[in-house]
């Protein structure tokens, strides 16, 4: 009977070695779940079936990394080939007990081909991720020598694992260790190196050592993989399963949600975030599953006009928080604290983060850092991982705003007029009909039957080119024969601006008023020229109780095309390139309707930018930024206007009256306005009906 390839002496060491790195593996995995939960809880334990299809469809086929073109598609098969390899790499650890042990369907050369595949495969992706980081050397990529290491490892893996069946196939034709079976060529890296190996006259001797170094090599190598993996950047392979798992299933448009009332019933009540323990747990488990591959940062707007923001730095400065504080000092304190007043871990930790100064103001995120954020979501829809910044920018801001009060004048003019009048300019509420003068426009008390409430917005009621836009739709409306009413002096503003600039008392309260005047009418179904009022009220108001169906301008006018109670006749000569809303696209997935308005318009040209779509550039007014001067860097809205310029466009195509403000004035700034001007998509259908 042939004995195993292992000795006695050498099984022991094997035991010990695996012993010794699971050891330390876990070590470092229980530090990192005790550091995730100092954060707060978070329910993210519902909807489990969408969180499965989501798991799949982002871990499984590897969706957003593969967009990535050809270095998308590198990570991706470094993957799908650590899946394979993995089950190879258990045969390989069993073996060394039981030359036999062979984990189910694996015990043929079939299967052994197919990892061959895939280990040559997964060379060639590491040639490629070796010419990426010290050829190409692209900005957006953290380079360093922790890369270089894990892509040498790697290989070092596929390399042993390649030579290891040579020899094995050596060994199993003399009879030696390993059975011979039926038909090993289909091995044909292994076979043509078996074929080489016993061409060479090497004695018996001579290959069971180089196989047994070959292969002492090869579980090494995993071994060092499985002690440095949760104590470097990459411990990503293991929690961005998590991170993506525990994602948001609810809409990526709605920020969480804030008890104001029971954190009022607090003795010392904290709104906001100052210190990493007052994010969530979901939110710190985001830290550890950066990649630093730095798409979000090439994606971001703020980062691009040379704001002070990367979302990607803001990730690593606060991972570097968690590993620095957290390791250093709170779980220490929290140790000391549940031995000396034998407190629970709860207690101890609250107690610890009370002791313990580690603001993240001033000290870990910088202020201008932190206004610059457009709250685009381009970050958040660029990351392979589904690491959520934007929350965290928010966060930050709503305790600058609620628990410090230090904010711009700008920011504070806007603050009191919304307080004022329930606008951001200023003007008086009984001036919010002046824009539908001369057209019979009723309000829903006035028409309490109507099928639609058409929420104006503030910016159709008092910015006069928004006017032009609401003027338009209610003719539009009209003709296509749809019942509708407007709220009139009882609308307020939705409270986008007001959130999102991190004064969540004051969005509540106008959020509450609109919500308590709608449903007063028992309003079902709503329209809106607007994606941030769009948004807020699909997306945001159903946490405080406003339950609506919601419709953007766009999706109700190609509605409207559709059915042929509306048809564009007149053509309109014209090369147009459509500017996504963030807040239409992004936020909401809404990036076909305008386009097939445009296309079913006779004469136009419909043109994309380099940047549409999901990929589409902000128009740097979001985030409550439409009221805050910018002062750092390039302006945003001009970068936008140059890349249209791009195109040759007469016409640059909005959907969003604070897109169409930015854009007006990006074309002015580059003096373009003699060969380019910004129209909404309903004065472009107006003109072709």
């Amino acid at each position: 009977m042939q004995q195993d390839f292992l000795s006695i002496f050498e099984k022991i060491l094997l035991f010990l070695a695996i012993c010794t790195s699971l050891f330390f593996f876990s070590k470092a995995i229980a530090t990192k779940i005790k550091l995730v939960l100092f954060g707060k809880f978070e329910n993210r334990f519902d909807n489990i079936k969408k969180r499965i299809q989501i798991f799949i469809k982002y871990v499984l086929f590897q969706k957003r990394v593969a967009e990535d073109g050809l270095f998308g598609w590198m990570h991706a098969t470094f993957f799908w080939g650590f899946l394979i390899i993995t089950i190879a790499t258990t045969n390989a650890f069993g073996q060394g007990f039981n030359k036999n042990f062979y984990l189910p369907f694996t015990d043929s050369y079939i299967f052994w081909c197919i990892v061959e595949t895939v280990e040559i495969i997964v060379i060639l992706a590491l040639g490629l991720g070796y010419y990426r980081r010290l050829v190409i050397k692209p900005k957006k990529l953290t380079l360093n020598i922790d890369g270089i290491f894990v892509l040498s490892l790697i290989l070092g893996l596929m390399i042993t694992a390649l030579l290891k069946d040579g020899f094995e196939l050596t060994l199993a034709k003399g009879n030696y260790i390993f059975e011979l079976k039926d038909n090993p060529q289909i091995v044909y890296f292994g076979y043509f190196l078996s074929e080489f190996i016993t061409n060479s006259k090497i004695s018996v001797l001579a290959l069971h050592i180089i196989h047994n170094i070959l292969w002492w090599i090869h579980i090494l190598i995993i071994l060092v993989f499985l002690v440095y993996i949760p104590n470097s950047k990459h411990s990503h392979i293991i929690s961005s399963l998590f991170t993506v798992f525990f994602g948001k299933t609810t809409p990526q448009g709605q920020l969480s949600f804030v008890n104001l009332d029971k954190e009022m019933e607090k003795d010392d009540p904290v709104f906001g975030v100052n210190k990493f323990d007052d994010y969530t747990w979901r939110q710190i488990l985001d830290v550890y599953s950066c990649t630093e591959c730095g798409r979000c940062q090439s994606q971001c707007p703020a980062y691009l006009s040379e704001k002070p923001l990367s979302p990607k730095k803001l990730i690593i400065d606060l991972r570097n928080e968690v590993c620095t504080t957290g390791e250093n000092k709170m779980l220490s304190k929290v140790k000391a604290l549940k031995k000396e007043e034998k407190i629970s871990t709860k207690k101890a930790i609250i107690q610890a983060s009370n002791e313990i100064e580690h603001p993240l103001i001033d000290r870990v995120f910088n202020r201008d850092e932190i206004w610059s954020c457009t709250t685009c979501l381009a970050c958040v829809r660029a990351c392979p991982l589904s690491i959520e910044h934007l929350d965290k920018i928010i966060d930050v801001r709503r305790h600058i705003v609620m628990m410090e009060a230090q904010f711009s004048e700008q920011v504070l003019l806007t603050f009191n007029n919304l307080e004022d009048t329930g606008n951001p300019w200023g003007i008086s509420s009984s001036k919010r009909m002046e824009w539908a003068e001369g057209l019979d426009v009723k309000t829903i008390a006035e028409n309490p039957e109507a099928e639609y409430l058409y929420f104006v917005g503030c910016a159709a009621a008092f910015d006069e080119s928004s006017k032009k836009i609401a003027r338009a739709f209610v003719k539009i409306l009209n003709q296509a024969g749809i019942n509708f009413a407007v709220l009139g002096e009882e609308e307020t503003c939705t409270g986008d601006s007001a959130r999102r600039l991190g004064n969540e008392y004051l969005f509540q309260t106008l959020a509450k008023q609109n919500i308590e005047t709608m449903n007063g009418y028992n309003i079902k179904k709503i329209i809106t020229a607007c994606p941030h009022c769009f948004n807020t009220i699909k997306n945001e108001y159903i946490q405080f109780g406003g339950n609506y169906e919601v419709i953007h301008h766009v999706e109700l006018l190609n509605k409207l095309i559709e059915e042929g109670k509306i048809t564009p006749q007149k053509e309109v000569h014209a090369i147009i390139t459509y500017h996504d809303s963030c807040y239409l696209g992004r936020y909401n997935n809404i990036y076909d309707e305008p386009r097939k308005i445009l296309n079913k318009i006779k004469g136009v040209e419909l043109v994309e930018m380099k940047q549409s779509k999901e990929k589409g550039f902000c128009c740097g007014a979001g985030g409550g930024r439409m009221w805050m001067d910018e002062n750092i860097g390039k302006k945003v809205n001009v970068m936008r206007i140059e890349q249209a310029l791009e195109t040759n466009p007469n016409i640059i195509a909005s959907a969003c009256p604070f897109c169409k403000t930015m854009l007006v004035d990006g074309i002015n700034a580059k003096d373009a306005s003699d060969k380019l001007e910004n129209l909404d998509i309903i004065e472009i259908l107006e003109k072709s009906l």
